[in-house]
């Protein structure tokens, strides 16, 4: 299973992922004139145990190169457990000269292209089902923010749509016996 968490608007990957190592220069652009900072304190990380390094195996009290934001607490156990994987850097290098927008940087991430706005509404994670070959009753896919996102648009695949509450997400099964119930369990697993 992929998660992948599409994070548009207000929360940055530094205060996802805090540099430790770089702690300071994390902190710096981050201060506000007048006091304060924006910047996640390292004690609040420290209280919520979610530093870790690139050994999954590494206590959190004794991780000194990276933390999570302290509020995902169970990102961290899953990282503990070796079940989630941190890529940090993944976009279009900044001096680009075909990043003309952060619109457009954004469609370039989603299609994995470049210059290619206009002539496609694929995304990558679409074609990598694409090719994987994956096909069934259900898309391989979902978003559940009520929009349909590029990057999960293939040629064969499209994403399931949910919005609201989705803990009382179910699926019509009809009379579709065994079969059917064998889908909707593999959903909530």
């Amino acid at each position: 299973i992929l998660v992948t968490i599409l994070q548009d608007g207000g929360c940055d990957g530094f205060n996802t992922v805090i540099p430790l190592q770089q702690y300071g220069r994390y902190t710096a652009p981050r201060t506000v004139p007048g006091g304060g900072s924006l910047a996640v304190l390292q004690s609040d990380i420290a209280t919520a145990g979610t530093a870790f390094d690139a050994n999954t195996q590494t206590a959190a009290s004794a991780a000194t190169t990276f933390a999570f934001h302290p509020k995902m607490t169970a990102v961290r156990a899953l990282y503990g457990m070796g079940k989630v994987a941190v890529v940090l850097g993944v976009g279009i290098p900044p001096a680009d000269p075909s990043r003309t927008s952060h619109e457009v940087g954004k469609f370039d991430w989603a299609t994995a292209s470049i210059k290619k706005l206009g002539y496609t509404n694929l995304g990558w994670i679409g074609q990598s089902f694409d090719t994987i070959g994956a096909s069934g009753a259900l898309p391989p896919t979902a978003s559940v923010n009520y929009q349909s996102p590029i990057v999960l648009h293939g040629v064969k695949n499209t994403p399931l749509v949910l919005g609201g509450d989705i803990s009382g997400f179910a699926l019509p099964c009809g009379s579709g016996g065994a079969d059917c119930a064998a889908r909707v369990a593999a959903l909530t697993k």
